[in-house]
């Protein structure tokens, strides 16, 4: 399943209306691929609150709560200006935050990660 970018909040709040998390959940407990890009590798995480410096919380969104499915926090688009942000971001939250540039891929398998670049 290929899950692509966009605003964080507007793609979550759909997929949440939709019931597409339930699929994407269902289609993880498969064994199947998953591979989200910008957005799409924010939602699985267990909090999207991240993107909140980065995407306009438009919808209105009140629950930052992701689809839970990795225990960590993915920031893509990382560059050394969004350092202050993401360090911030880990000093108020609880996650564990990996940074990815758009050079960068993170691979996790079960419950093993390792950034590809």
């Amino acid at each position: 399943m290929y899950v692509c970018g966009g605003n964080t909040f507007y793609l979550m709040k759909r997929i949440c209306e939709f019931g597409f998390d339930r699929v994407i959940n269902d289609f993880i407990k498969l064994g199947k691929l998953y591979l989200g890009v910008s957005a799409g590798s924010i939602i699985v995480c267990p909090s999207i609150e991240i993107a909140l410096p980065f995407d306009e919380n438009d919808v209105g969104l009140k629950d930052f709560s992701g689809l839970g499915l990795t225990d960590i926090v993915v920031s893509p688009h990382y560059t050394d200006d969004d350092k202050v942000l993401i360090d911030d971001y880990r000093k108020k939250n609880i996650y564990d935050v990996i940074t990815l540039t758009d050079n960068q891929a993170l691979l996790i398998d079960d419950k093993n990660l390792k950034i590809i670049e």
